[in-house]
């Protein structure tokens, strides 16, 4: 299920709108990422332009379950596009979708570090929403799960 939520210039009359989706897989562990799309006002039509989630570093399978690797900000497939079940569909100013965008630029230049617990995908997708001003509740514990995180940022979001 998706919720809309309209965070765009009002005085904006070009003829393409720009969304941000905010989404999860559920599966376990589950999986939360970001993507960003632009509309043709004129047919409808939506386009992805970017889609991108942190992941752990795969060599380091069992290291995953109890500690810190690293991690990297990676494209996702469209299978996994296909596969996402729940998010928050931001609609923003072109402005706000540069913003964002760049701000994930940044990110995949570096190589991070990935935590199951307390620095995954829920992080990216956390410091993404707040960018664009949305509130998001605490992405440890109980709310780290990313369809949890995602009900969550659904719920206190207008």
């Amino acid at each position: 299920m998706y919720k809309h939520i309209d965070k765009s210039d009002p005085f904006d009359t070009s003829t393409t709108s720009y969304w941000v989706y905010f989404v999860a897989r559920d599966y376990i562990p589950g999986h939360a990422f970001v993507m960003w799309n632009s509309q043709n006002n004129n047919t409808g039509s939506l386009r992805n332009d970017h889609s991108f989630g942190i992941y752990p570093d795969l060599d380091n399978n069992v290291k995953i379950l109890f500690g810190t690797v690293t991690g990297k900000l990676i494209q996702e497939s469209s299978s996994s596009l296909l596969s996402a079940d729940n998010g928050i569909a931001v609609k923003v100013s072109k402005k706000i979708y540069d913003y964002t965008w760049s701000n994930s630029e940044n990110i995949r230049k570096q190589v991070v570090s990935y935590n199951l617990f307390n620095q995954s995908c829920v992080d990216f997708v956390d410091l993404t929403a707040k960018a664009i001003g949305l509130k998001t509740p605490d992405s440890e514990g109980f709310y780290n799960h990313p369809q949890l995180f995602i009900n969550r940022i659904q719920e206190i979001n207008d």
